[in-house]
């Protein structure tokens, strides 16, 4: 008995052996035995398949795993061919950046000077300009019942004038539709009557803030002064809480994860905290694209993290044990799990000679990011001052060539991408693939070897949650 090569991936975990295969996007525990035979065998195809393994692998290629691997033709993002018609009607979302000004400056934030091309600037989006951005949303959304608006910066509370006139504008432009707004902002200009206004226009406020005094205040301080934000920042959400206690569930933190301080320090603060307990969090980590030098890690704190995922995990598999611990910077990591493994398409087939490496989203559908001077992106994690990135403007539109450009990112790295076991699972966008302001091969082949770990370690995870007794479909 002989196979044809196929394309599978082997790893162990808990002293058992998988393999994932390819074609099929999908992984399967197999003996010690196949897992030896299947490790050499990659290296010598013409070697015949023992007697003792021959009934396992049958059983094997009757449900499509070890088909053989199938010659690659191209490397197109599958919705390539829909592209323009999804942005002439199906739009429905826009983050505006009404200002690139703020008045903290936190030494982690991507216009602190720290990263290549962003600083922080006086520019601030006219009335004009973000009245044509919801036009332009409005024109391209025809077939969409919900509207997402979201308001960035900078701070964009500096900006509340023109938040206000474009909400009422807004309302007036998209009529019937639902509109849900949204908000990020440092809370340092989050007062009651902005407050009011917020909650009363439905607002989800996303709030920046990283954890205890001492944590919060060693980066995100005020650009005045140099003095730490936390006091003020507390304050605000205090007396908001104690004004409109019904609305405190519209309102997250963002917490950035700064690896040179104390993770459960943080992570303890969100969970016993007066004032911020119950609160949703999300934790985020100091971004390492396009920074001028690397982030430098304490590694005390790097166990620490993880120590804390860990807590996450065994009260996601037995929250019966636990009276007051519940998941709060790294909660999102069992979400982020199931995204990626309980939502991802398992085929039996498999046999595409086509495929769409990467985690790029759709340009102009998913994040829409105008910035202050009326400039399309697809989203505001991007070099905004990037010619390479820039998908249109408000006099021109949408440059479909721009955003198909971005949409199959994966092309630039055809050759690596349709030999890599990773593929169908790989998660790299956009901004990965950038360098001084260009999209760059070698810039997205820097991020691969990162990648593939992850998402081994994601695949790892998901197999010790789930034999352990993390219900998924629950989160």
């Amino acid at each position: 008995m002989r196979m044809k090569k196929p394309n599978y991936y082997l790893f162990e975990e808990g002293k058992k052996c998988y393999l994932y295969d390819v074609n099929i996007n999908s992984i399967v525990s197999i003996s010690r035995e196949l897992y030896l035979f299947l490790s050499e065998w990659k290296d010598n195809i013409d070697r015949e398949i023992p007697e003792s393994l021959r009934e396992t692998i049958q059983f094997l290629t009757g449900h499509g795993y070890l088909s053989e691997k199938r010659i690659i033709n191209s490397v197109s993002h599958f919705e390539a061919e829909v592209l323009q018609d999804l942005l002439n009607g199906n739009m429905s979302s826009i983050i505006l950046q009404v200002t690139q000004n703020c008045n903290l400056r936190c030494k982690y934030c991507v216009y602190s000077g720290s990263y290549i091309n962003r600083t922080h600037t006086k520019a601030r989006m006219s009335v004009d300009t973000a009245k044509k951005a919801i036009d332009f949303l409005a024109s391209h959304s025809s077939n969409s019942s919900d509207i997402s608006i979201g308001f960035y910066g900078g701070e964009p509370l500096l900006e509340i004038s023109l938040i206000k006139e474009i909400v009422t504008y807004a309302r007036g432009i998209f009529g019937g539709k639902k509109i849900n707004f949204n908000i990020t902002t440092n809370a340092t200009l989050l007062n009651l009557d902005i407050a009011d206004f917020l909650i009363e226009n439905g607002f989800n406020i996303t709030v920046s803030l990283d954890g205890p005094k001492e944590i919060h205040n060693k980066n995100r301080v005020f650009a005045n002064s140099n003095e730490g934000s936390f006091d003020t920042v507390m304050k605000n959400i205090e007396a908001i809480k104690e004004r409109f206690p019904e609305a405190i569930e519209r309102i997250a933190f963002n917490a950035v994860i700064d690896m040179s301080q104390d993770v459960g320090c943080s992570n303890d603060f969100f969970m016993s905290y007066d004032t911020v307990k119950n609160i949703g969090v999300n934790g985020t980590f100091v971004n390492q694209v396009n920074r001028k030098d690397a982030i430098q890690y304490d590694y005390k704190n790097y166990a620490d993290a993880n120590y804390e995922v860990f807590k996450v995990f065994l009260y996601a598999c037995k929250k019966e044990m636990f009276n007051v611990y519940k998941p709060t910077v790294f909660g999102s990591e069992i979400s982020s799990i199931k995204q990626t493994m309980c939502d991802r398409y398992v085929g039996k087939e498999g046999f595409e000679d086509r495929i769409s490496p990467g985690g790029q989203c759709l340009p102009g559908i998913q994040r829409f990011f105008v910035t202050v001077d009326g400039k399309f992106f697809p989203c505001e994690r991007v070099d905004e001052t990037s010619d390479d990135l820039c998908i249109g403007n408000l006099e021109e539109g949408i440059a479909i060539d721009k955003a198909l450009s971005i949409l199959n990112i994966a092309q630039l790295t055809t050759e690596q991408c349709k030999n890599c076991w990773c593929y169908k699972m790989c998660y790299q966008c956009v901004a990965k693939a950038q360098k001084d302001g260009k999209i760059d091969a070698s810039a997205r082949l820097k991020w691969c070897t990162q990648t593939k770990e992850n998402v081994e370690n994601t695949i790892r995870n998901y197999i010790v949650l789930k034999k352990y007794g993390c219900e998924f479909e629950e989160v």
